[in-house]
């Protein structure tokens, strides 16, 4: 065992952990975000008269395309890892 193999098991549980949290607060926004895109579509739709299972089907149609086309951004947030543990970029030019 290395000098460091204490230090690498703490901050393999700490980003497990966080990486948890991350995870069960990504899928708690990602089903609220559903629930309440197809209740606003269902109502829609039901405004305008449309059949009940013609309101199903283009709400599920309407969520899968959303899921392929604006999910990229809401992932990226989510496990951004913690900019405080990644040293920043120097600003300035480098003296080699």
């Amino acid at each position: 065992m290395g000098k460091f193999s204490i230090f690498n098991l703490i901050t393999t549980l700490y980003y497990r952990f966080v990486l948890r949290i991350k995870l069960s607060w990504y899928s708690r926004k990602k089903s609220k975000k559903k629930k309440m895109i197809k209740a606003f579509l269902v109502n829609k739709l039901e405004k305008e008269k449309y059949n009940e299972k013609y309101i199903e089907k283009i709400a599920e149609n309407y969520l899968k395309t959303g899921e392929i086309f604006l999910d990229q951004k809401n992932m990226r947030t989510a496990f951004r890892v913690n900019r405080l543990l990644v040293p920043k970029k120097t600003k300035g030019k480098s003296k080699n």
